[in-house]
C-alpha cells in the first residue's frame, strides 16, 4: 500500500504537462514497479522486502525529489521572468523638461543599468537550468 499511495501522491503532484514532461521518468517507475504487480506472490514473504524498499520506494522517491526539483525551480524562472518584466529601458520624468543631450545620456545610462540588470538576470536563469537538467 505505501508504494501504491507514493505513486498516487507523484501522480496527483503533476500537472497534465508534467505528465508529459515526466512520461519517460514515469515509465521507469512503472517498469520497477509492474514486476511487484504481475510476478510476486505476494504471500511469500522472500523477496517483497527488498522488492519493496529498495527497488519500488526508491524509484518512487527519486522520481517525487526531481519533480519536486523542477517545480521549485519553474517557480524561480517565473520570478525571474516577473522581475524581467518589471524593468524599463527607457526612464522619463514627465514634470522634468528635457535638453536632447541630456535627455540621450539618461537614456543612455538607464539602458546601460538594464542591460546589466537583465544580464545577471539571464545567468541566474542559466544557473537554475543547468541545476534541472
Amino acid at each position: 500500500m505505501v508504494v501504491v499511495r507514493e505513486y498516487n501522491q507523484i501522480i496527483d503532484y503533476m500537472d497534465d504537462s508534467e505528465r508529459n514532461l515526466f512520461a519517460e521518468h514515469l515509465a521507469a517507475t512503472d517498469k520497477v514497479i509492474q514486476p511487484g504487480i504481475s510476478r510476486f506472490k505476494w504471500s511469500s514473504k522472500t523477496n517483497i522486502d527488498s522488492f519493496l524498499g529498495r527497488s519500488c520506494r526508491t524509484s518512487c522517491h527519486e522520481l517525487y525529489h526531481k519533480l519536486k526539483v523542477f517545480k521549485a525551480n519553474t517557480e524561480k524562472i517565473e520570478a525571474k521572468c516577473t522581475e524581467i518584466s518589471s524593468h524599463m529601458f527607457l526612464k522619463i520624468d514627465k514634470k522634468k523638461p528635457y535638453l536632447i543631450e541630456d535627455f540621450e545620456e539618461e537614456q543612455q545610462a538607464q539602458q546601460k543599468f538594464v542591460k546589466e540588470k537583465l544580464t545577471k538576470i539571464l545567468s541566474d536563469i542559466f544557473q537554475i537550468l543547468s541545476e534541472s537538467y
